[in-house]
């Protein structure tokens, strides 16, 4: 059985993040489309930032239902986005007017390899939902 096969089951969440997807869209033989899921916006994919060129990727889905075309878009609170964080990867989505409800929400798809320590991994993500004031008026 494949993911697609299984779609029915995966459309009813809002929101699938995946990780470990080793995708770099310009290397797909057909591109975005190859990534396309029913239902489903195109997913925002983040090319994998390990040097090794092993593993590493991230892809985050929309349904449709969720919001419009318009309404969701990757940013980095970063100062330096080709700098990637050495303890792990975050790809951060923001969605404007999320089931129809006026504001902006952020998701945040982490990962964290085994070989990295933990506690350095949680600094970025706190540091990031303590900034979300500071991004909602960035975003707004």
């Amino acid at each position: 059985v494949t993911f697609r096969e299984e779609m029915e089951f995966y459309n009813k969440y809002d929101i699938l993040c995946f990780n470990e997807t080793n995708c770099n869209i310009n290397k797909l033989p057909n591109g975005m489309q190859d990534l396309i899921l029913e239902n489903f916006h195109e997913p925002l994919v983040k090319d994998p930032t390990r040097r090794s060129g092993r593993g590493g990727g991230q892809a985050t889905y929309i349904n449709k239902r969720v919001c419009t075309l318009h309404d969701y878009a990757s940013f980095n609170p970063r100062c330096n986005e080709d700098d990637p964080d050495p303890n792990g990867e975050f790809q951060l989505v923001k969605i404007h007017n999320c089931k129809g409800k006026t504001g902006t929400r952020i998701i945040i798809n982490v990962y964290r390899s085994p070989s990295k320590r933990a506690n350095n991994f949680a600094d970025p993500i706190t540091t990031s939902v303590r900034a979300r004031y500071v991004v909602e008026t960035i975003l707004e």
